[in-house]
């Protein structure tokens, strides 16, 4: 098997440490180490990218920041299989320290090369770059200036019915109670708005597409609220405030339908302060059902250590499947993403990654679960956390040909040139 290391402009392999921490003989190993420019923050997010350049295989797209003079954004992608770089896309904003700000798309247009989206919430833009040379088929204006449009993006699935996938985008939520907006793949033409949220639910700060969960053929969307929570009472201070009512900050996720966005079910956090919803993701059916499932993970900064998670809930009515522990195992974790890793063991059960990195000095690490059994099959710690700003991982599909799906984690480091991405390819050929 092909092991390539590429464009090793400041990551020593010193910094690396990947191997299984749990019992299991997962068939993986690292493949290709994906770095930026030197004056680069990189690795803020990663994101399967599709099939960009048409060989059959799965890319990837990572996204940074720039600091060669104002800061800006940068998308970058590679060849899934051999890390080449493909194409890179700079713009203002585009890459944040938080939010999921790039995604592959799907072929949006038929024309068999994976378009990949980009956000950027600072000019309230998303780009869709196409083809193999990413030039830009699409600019999608927010509606409202400031609102933090293209803090997420995803592809929706097929919301109004045209065949061809369809994008959503979501806000940071900052500024009012968030919103996400849905896009036709094909035009750009707006074709979808849910905002039914109160102030400071940052509803819309994730976004993903379930495919159809309630079974009227068109595809249905699952949103991230981490702001809303349980309405609680405070006593005030009388005379002189009387008493008023606020949430507790455990974060919620709202599943809803892609026809008119009416609610199809909603759930909250398990305490105050968990802030459900900072990521979610879709996954291959884990309860048996055959409907697309959610995964969800926690923001949990308000209360240190904080003990941050993963769920597992059923698409379909929102039961809890399974709830996942983040982190390194025994440390306190925070700012949870989660994502459909595909199935890496080849038990016919899609499994789940799960990143996270703690509010203090503590381990960041990605934990690879079972679909199947919620069983830890490997656990990824760089050798150095304490360089690591935020942590991601994502499943790529099949990028190496073999048949087994593959997956890469993403380190961005605290200085200038030092954040990576790391696939993991499968050596089951």
């Amino acid at each position: 098997m092909k092991r390539t290391a590429l464009r090793l402009l400041a990551v020593s392999s010193s910094l690396l440490v990947a191997g299984p921490a749990s019992a299991g003989d997962l068939p993986h190993a690292p493949g290709s180490l994906l770095t930026g420019a030197t004056d680069e923050l990189f690795g803020g997010f990663v994101a399967s990218a599709g099939d960009v350049d048409g060989d059959g295989l799965g890319d990837v797209v990572v996204a940074a920041v720039s600091d060669d003079g104002p800061p800006f954004g940068v998308a970058r992608v590679f060849a899934g299989d051999d890390g080449r770089e493909l194409y890179s896309f700079a713009h203002p904003g585009v890459a944040t320290f938080f939010g999921e700000p790039v995604r592959g798309a799907g072929d949006l247009d038929g024309d068999g090369f994976g378009e990949v989206l980009v956000g950027s919430p600072l000019t309230d833009t998303v780009h869709v770059l196409a083809g193999p040379d990413g030039h830009v088929r699409h600019v999608i204006h927010g509606p409202t200036a400031g609102a933090g449009f293209g803090n997420s993006v995803a592809p929706a699935g097929d919301v109004d019915g045209d065949g061809r996938p369809d994008i959503v985008v979501g806000v940071d939520g900052k500024s009012g109670g968030g919103a996400a907006y849905v896009y036709s793949g094909l035009t750009g033409a707006p074709l979808l708005r849910v905002g039914h949220a109160d102030l400071g639910d940052r509803l819309g700060f994730s976004v993903g597409g379930l495919g159809d969960v309630d079974g009227d053929g068109l595809g249905d969307l699952v949103l991230g609220a981490p702001g809303e929570g349980r309405d609680v009472l405070h006593p005030g201070f009388p005379p002189f405030v009387p008493p008023f009512r606020t949430d507790d900050g455990a974060g919620g996720v709202r599943v809803v339908s892609g026809r008119d966005g009416s609610v199809i079910w909603s759930a909250v956090g398990r305490r105050p302060g968990d802030g459900l919803g900072w990521s979610v993701a879709p996954v291959a059916d884990q309860d048996g059902d055959g409907i697309t499932d959610v995964l969800v993970g926690t923001e949990t900064i308000e209360e240190p250590p904080a003990v941050g998670y993963a769920e597992v809930r059923s698409g379909a009515t929102g039961r809890l499947v399974r709830r996942l522990p983040a982190g390194a195992p025994g440390e306190p974790a925070a700012f949870v993403q989660v994502s459909s890793a595909g199935d890496v063991d080849a038990d016919g059960t899609h499994d789940v990654l799960v990143a996270a990195r703690a509010s203090g000095p503590h381990p960041v690490a990605v934990r690879l679960t079972s679909g199947a059994t919620g069983a830890a099959l490997f656990t990824w710690t760089p050798a150095a956390p304490f360089l690591s700003g935020r942590i991601g991982a994502a499943g790529l599909g099949d990028v190496d040909g073999d048949g087994v799906d593959d997956f890469a984690v993403a380190d961005q480091q605290n200085v200038l040139g030092g954040g990576y991405a790391l696939v993991f390819l499968s050596d089951a050929r």
